[in-house]
């Protein structure tokens, strides 16, 4: 193969410039299979025959024109090839240099075909065995057989002393020394003598020449350097370099291994060229850009319900309607609601009714711990009303489960809905767990105050009460407590028991009037239920707020027929929902048929649905200016990449003149491309995940964005792979062409 074979010494050199002289020696031998040990073996014997070894450890790019040819020469011979092309080697040398190389040239030429371009006709007539002339691109002349004649060195434009005829002449403080060489004209000069100068007129019309020091025309004492045929004749000595060792460790050295590989791209990183500077400015704002775009994207699509929903997702609102077949007499619906119910109740069981949080009754929090600001309240509105029964005790956070029927447990959703809203108080509560033990009064004329003894996260914006609770916030506003919690918590023994239609009066609470109506009828409630007072005590205490003391049984009964009663509007709590609305649209009893028509609305999907649709038209329109603007992104960065490979043209071309294989060169591109992205694209990533995330923590700030460390990862990820991409498609369309093309097309 080429590599094994052939070696070359190039007019325009090809070495890298930004590495050592002897590592551009060593990578000639990428393909031979030599241990590193002779291949540093060969570097230096090819360096000192050269006289270049002193300067081993210097880049390449600190050396003069003919230093660097004399390197490209070391490069070719220490591979020992078979065939050797020379263009132009001795072009950028001196006389003595090229008598050097020419010689280790025609000492190598016993080995190996030495094959060398020259416009020097006295070199390929003393050194050369074969001259071939070409004019025009046509050969010429072919010959073998010619008069070699002698090879002249030394220095070039310098005098050698015994070329010419030597006499002297003394005078008064002048001593003269004349070399004359043969059949020159004599010469008459006038010297003018001066302290600090010497002056010499001549009439001669040649060229005078004055020289101080080491300035040219350099005097060199004795004779010219000669070369003759029998330089050469008759000499049988050993080749530069010894045959490759049999020791099969040595083919550990055979081509390029990944050290080496990660050893030039590493220079590649290293390497401070203009370019670079451009491209890692880029690589860091792509990266900001990248981050903060999918940061805004991700908040724009990210459907926080907090934001947007003021309802239990379990919660549906049935609506009743008259049928085409309902006769016009009948006005009311209650009948056949009533058997509806009934028959959604027999289908699926597990619903409860529940009491509209948007009728108008809610929760107020009144504090006066901060005297000279007088009483501040906080309306609670918007809010759930979900059974305690429905709550997980495990969704608790702070606190604890409740114990009597006006103790209550407040979702962390709405206490944090309602702190973030601006006001004085809401400024004075330092957190939701403030809120645990205060108690709370209705924005009607309930009595019945629950106190909050739990906070919880459900995941849904609701308040958990008892059905006693539950009782008061409905439109009839009962305040009822069961007989047999009242005796547990007072220790009440006058009664032993109550009958349905019995019940006591808290006169404390409802009125001292009621002091005198005991024996008496009281009608309560929603349908109205009359009911007689047995007693009514004073001074009960123990942080009752009821009004009523019934039977148990009576209040869970009172409390379905108070949201039932007559209302063409009933709201329940499903525990599949998804079941009830599949009840809801595909049956209907059949003595129903036509008498009713049951429409039911989702509160919580209809605002997930408006919200999403929301967000999405904002993302969609996000996503197009960000598309714009990341492909104009891509174009400059491979404008910008091709324009970095161009800089490393002349690394390209070595390379692939060199032989070095072009998955091995794509890899190497890869590798840099990868840590210099790596290196400025992962501390940018994830400054702008750090900076997204404090700020949208920063309470001071009004600023809101999400992007997780995962996103951030994958946005990583993805600058990578494009800038990976855009990496090498400009080194691939490079190594396309062949190296010579490639030389020759970006010749440098």
């Amino acid at each position: 193969e080429r590599n094994a074979y052939f070696g070359y010494i190039f007019q325009n050199y090809y070495l890298l410039p930004e590495h050592s002289v002897a590592y551009n020696v060593y990578l000639g031998m990428h393909s031979l299979p030599l241990s590193k040990k002779e291949k540093m073996q060969r570097v230096r014997v090819a360096l000192e025959k050269v006289d270049m070894y002193r300067y081993r450890k210097r880049p390449v790019g600190q050396l003069s024109g003919g230093q660097q040819q004399r390197i490209a020469i070391a490069r070719a011979i220490a591979k020992s090839p078979k065939v050797i092309f020379a263009d132009e080697p001795t072009g950028n040398l001196d006389e003595a240099n090229t008598m050097n190389i020419c010689s280790i040239l025609k000492k190598l030429s016993k080995d190996s075909l030495v094959v060398m371009v020259t416009h020097e006709e006295r070199i390929a007539r003393f050194f050369a065995d074969r001259i071939i002339k070409i004019e025009d691109g046509r050969i010429t002349d072919d010959v073998t057989e010619w008069n070699r004649g002698v090879m002249h060195g030394g220095v070039k434009g310098a005098v050698y002393s015994e070329e010419y005829a030597e006499s002297r002449a003394e005078g008064d403080g002048v001593s003269l020394r004349l070399l004359t060489q043969e059949g020159a004209p004599p010469i008459s000069l006038t010297v003018i003598r001066e302290k600090d100068r010497i002056i010499i007129k001549t009439d001669d019309r040649r060229v005078v020449l004055c020289s101080e020091t080491a300035t040219p025309p350099t005097l060199i004492e004795g004779k010219r350097p000669v070369m003759t045929e029998d330089s050469f004749a008759g000499k049988e000595e050993e080749s530069l370099f010894p045959a490759p060792s049999k020791d099969p460790h040595a083919q550990k050295g055979k081509g390029l291994g990944i050290r080496f590989l990660l050893r030039e791209a590493k220079s590649l990183v290293s390497s401070r060229r203009l370019g670079k500077v451009g491209m890692l400015v880029f690589v860091v704002l792509l990266s900001a850009m990248l981050s903060l775009s999918v940061a805004d994207i991700i908040t724009l699509s990210h459907v926080n319900p907090e934001n947007f929903i003021k309802t239990d997702s379990h919660v549906l609102e049935l609506e009743f309607l008259r049928g085409e077949d309902l006769p016009r007499e009948v006005w009311s619906l209650s009948p056949y609601i009533d058997t509806y119910m009934q028959s959604l109740k027999e289908a699926v069981p597990d619903f409860d009714y529940v009491t509209n949080s948007g009728g108008g009754r809610y929760y107020i929090y009144k504090d006066d711990t901060v005297p000279q600001l007088g009483e501040l309240s906080m309306k609670m509105q918007f809010l759930n009303y979900t059974h305690i029964s429905r709550l997980d005790p495990s969704a608790l956070i702070l606190g604890r489960m409740p114990q009597r029927s006006d103790e209550i447990v407040v979702d962390r959703w709405l206490l944090d809905t309602y702190l973030s809203d601006s006001g004085i108080l809401q400024n004075i509560i330092p957190s939701r767990d403030y809120f645990l033990g205060k108690q709370l009064v209705s924005s009607s004329k309930s009595t019945f105050s629950p106190t909050i003894v739990g906070i919880c996260d459900s995941g849904e914006p609701a308040m958990y009460l008892s059905t006693e609770a539950l009782l008061s916030q409905t439109p009839s506003g009962i305040d009822l407590m069961r007989f047999s919690e009242f005796c547990a918590i007072t220790g009440y023994d006058k009664l032993d028991t109550l009958a349905p239609d019995q019940c006591i009066v808290l006169a404390d609470n409802a009125g001292m009037t009621y002091t005198v109506m005991v024996g008496k009828i009281r009608s309560f409630g929603q349908p109205s239920k009359n009911l007689m007072i047995m007693d009514a005590p004073v001074d009960v205490g123990h942080g009752i707020t009821a009004k009523y003391v019934v039977a148990d049984e009576l209040v869970d009964e009172m409390y379905v027929n108070t949201l039932t009663n007559g209302a063409k509007t009933t709201f329940i709590w499903c525990a599949d929902k998804e079941a009830v609305i599949r009840y809801l649209k595909n049956s209907m009893p059949d003595e129903l048929e036509g008498m009713i028509e049951v429409r039911y609305t989702d509160h919580w999907a209809e605002a997930y649905a408006e919200y999403v649709a929301e967000t999405s038209v904002k993302a969609d329109s996000r996503t197009i200016v960000t598309a714009a603007v990341f492909l104009l992104s891509l174009v400059m960065l491979y404008l910008m990449q091709r324009s970095k490979i161009n800089e490393h043209m002349d690394v390209v071309a070595v390379y692939r003149l060199l032989g070095i294989p072009k998955p091995n060169l794509l890899f190497v591109f890869a590798v840099e491309s990868i840590t210099v992205t790596l290196k400025y694209a992962l501390p940018t990533v994830l400054l702008s995940w750090a900076t997204v995330n404090l700020l949208s923590q920063a309470q001071a700030i009004d600023f809101f964005m999400i992007f997780p460390l995962s996103a951030a990862a994958l946005t990583l990820l993805a600058i990578l792979v494009i800038r990976l991409l855009f990496s090498m498609l400009p080194v691939l369309r490079l190594l396309y062409d062949p190296p010579a093309k490639l030389a020759a097309k970006h010749d440098f």
